[in-house]
């Protein structure tokens, strides 16, 4: 055999190999050992729901989306929510998390984070959008208490800030880069967020169709109870998850963007 054949042949194999490799699993890179999700379809996922081995399905969408309409026996634990600690409603690191959101997007994000806590068997498979089985409505309260306010955002309203306390925490998710958010005590930099999120002068309802890259702004006050505003590109996303255009977001986003350097 001549030097050329050789060549081919190892150039060959190792091709073969780095196909047999690239299936549905997709590692995260962790400081010891690779931890990975797996990417499984719709119907892998229908049929391992069958089985009575103890797994838990887990929506990573809003309460108010999981409200909306989920599949049965499934737990909401929102993907913003997922940080690096374990959460207490997945206390075993080897049970079956079969993962999903809308589309798609916050459940590779979610599976990502799950991985690199260390849990082994994280199967994702999509969008809700995409789920041809049995859906439920309604769900468990997530413990936030009401203020009698209005909430932020709401359509009623079409106000962006209600609110008449001051909030004493805030937390940033700007979900269009993976894992990144930022969160502060600081009544300095508290005050600053509200008193431009006052001036935005909210316009006219649009058309606009998302794909799961909300930024996401949480409001937590003294009493416990939390208000949340959401909004993406120029647009603001009320309670009703419909979306009105805004003027002098640029403000707010300068603002936010040192919050996370």
């Amino acid at each position: 055999m001549n030097r050329r054949s050789r060549v081919f042949i190892i150039a060959a194999a190792l091709f073969l190999l780095c196909t047999a490799c690239s299936s549905g699993t997709q590692t995260v890179e962790g400081t010891e050992a690779q931890q990975s999700f797996t990417q499984i379809s719709r119907q892998e996922a229908a049929e391992m729901m069958e089985k009575d081995d103890g797994h838990i399905i887990l929506d990573v969408r809003r309460q108010d989306e999981f409200e909306s309409g989920h599949i049965p026996g499934a737990v909401c634990i929102p993907n913003e929510s997922i940080g690096t600690e374990r959460p207490a409603q997945l206390p075993d690191p080897d049970q079956i998390i079969l993962v999903y959101c809308r589309s798609g997007n916050r459940s590779k994000q979610a599976s990502k984070k799950l991985a690199a806590m260390g849990y082994t068997n994280v199967y994702e498979f999509g969008g809700i959008i995409d789920w041809t089985g049995e859906t439920v409505t309604g769900g468990a309260d997530t413990g936030s208490s009401d203020t009698g306010e209005p909430d932020i955002g709401s359509s009623e309203t079409n106000a962006i800030w209600t609110a008449e306390e001051m909030p004493v925490h805030v937390r940033y998710d700007r979900m269009w880069i993976y894992s990144d958010y930022a969160e502060s005590t600081d009544q300095e930099i508290i005050g600053e967020l509200v008193d431009i999120i006052k001036t935005l002068e909210v316009g006219e309802e649009t058309g606009m169709v998302t794909e799961d890259y909300t930024d996401i702004l949480t409001f937590t006050f003294e009493d416990g109870s939390s208000k949340r505003l959401e909004f993406e590109d120029q647009c603001w996303v009320a309670e009703d998850q419909k979306r009105y255009q805004v003027e002098g977001l640029s403000a707010l986003r300068q603002l936010l963007d040192g919050l996370l350097e």
